[in-house]
């Protein structure tokens, strides 16, 4: 389906790795001028929610990175690992000790 489609793009492997990356690019960017100023100064002065915001963004893009790579090792264990083949034997009907 159509949906099922769309859902399989925004969820895959690659893309998780991007929105994780982004999420952790905003947060940088969002709270650069906090980053600055703690670095310069010591001290944040801004707003408590950007800086709650931020951690959050970041937490997230984290867990998407995480979930990223791990659907990756997951895939890459599942075509990796073949099944051995089922060894077909056939039982002799004759009796044991007789010979045709």
């Amino acid at each position: 389906s159509l949906f099922g489609t769309i859902l399989n793009k925004i969820f895959s492997q690659k893309a998780l790795l991007l929105w994780g990356a982004l999420a952790i690019l905003i947060a940088l960017i969002v709270n650069s001028n906090t980053i600055t100023q703690y670095i310069t100064t010591g001290k944040i002065s801004v707003h408590w929610s950007y800086v709650i915001f931020g951690a959050t963004i970041t937490l997230a893009g984290l867990q998407l990175i995480g979930l990223g790579l791990l659907l990756r090792f997951i895939s890459f264990f599942v075509t990796r690992v073949q099944p051995e083949p089922v060894k077909e034997f056939s039982v002799s009907t004759q009796k044991i000790g007789t010979h045709v």
